[in-house]
Formats: structure tokens, C-alpha cells, sequence
């Protein structure tokens, strides 16, 4: 359990920080730590700190800021938040992998879980879903106790 609480802090961490210039090295090139509206991108070995502006988001099939009309969900769909408590919610029709947020009334963007996990309603974090509850993980405190 506090392994998935330490991975949800690194990530936020790695995408607000500075990425050291070392972090592309030893990985494939592609998209890391993805959000909708940052994310790092490793080409070549060389590391890009990216963040989309103008409304533009992540398309994950291209690894570039593009319009949100040309993005698929959940990057490319915009939350209705008004009237919403603030909090993060899971986009249940993904199955659980990605969440919003909604503040003050405002969508303020998608962010994905890392691979294999789920957005854990209770916790407000990602997890695994054995250590979730329905509609996002398998856990059923009914008969199990989630952790």
C-alpha cells in the first residue's frame, strides 16, 4: 500500500520539477507521465518537458499538443464540472484508468493512472484494483475489507 501512495507522489513531482537531462537515457522513446495538459517526452535520448497551451491537449496516437476536437477521450472530452463538489473523479466509461478534476466549478483536466492501476474513489488516488472498490477495482467490502 504505500508503494502505490509513493508512486502517485513521484509522478507530480517529476512533471512539476525540472526532469533532469538524464532522465531519457535508458528509455524508448515515447510519451512519460502523462496528462492531458504535460507530460515528458524521450526522443532520442534527449528529454522534452512539454506542456500544451491554448486549450490544446495530449494526443497520445501522435505524442503532441493537438486540438481537443482531434483528440480521443479522455484528453479530448471536456467535463461538465458546474455544480460538482470539488474533487477527482474516475471516467467510469474508460474503465477506471484516467480521472478528472473538477474545482470551483471547473474542469480543470484529465489525468491518466499508471499502467495497471485504477482511480480508487475512497483513497482519491491511483491503485490497484483488487485494493478498490466497485465500479473502478474487483474489491467488494462486503465480503473483503479493501486496504
Amino acid at each position: 500500500m504505500n508503494f502505490v501512495f509513493v508512486l502517485m507522489v513521484i509522478i507530480p513531482a517529476v512533471v512539476s520539477q525540472s526532469v533532469p537531462s538524464t532522465f531519457c537515457v535508458d528509455k524508448d522513446d515515447g510519451v512519460y507521465y502523462p496528462a492531458c495538459r504535460r507530460f515528458i517526452k524521450c526522443v532520442n535520448g534527449t528529454v522534452y518537458d512539454t506542456e500544451c497551451f491554448n486549450g490544446q491537449v495530449l494526443n497520445l496516437k501522435t505524442g503532441n499538443c493537438d486540438d481537443a476536437e482531434n483528440v480521443d477521450p479522455p484528453c479530448g472530452r471536456i467535463e461538465n464540472c458546474t455544480g460538482v463538489p470539488d474533487g477527482r473523479y474516475p471516467n467510469l466509461d474508460l474503465g477506471c484508468t484516467s480521472f478528472h478534476t473538477c474545482k470551483n466549478g471547473t474542469f480543470l483536466g484529465h489525468n491518466f493512472c499508471p499502467d495497471n492501476l485504477v482511480f480508487n474513489t475512497v483513497n482519491d488516488y491511483c491503485d490497484w484494483s483488487w485494493n478498490t472498490a466497485k465500479p473502478c477495482g474487483i474489491c467488494d467490502e462486503t465480503t473483503i475489507p479493501c486496504l
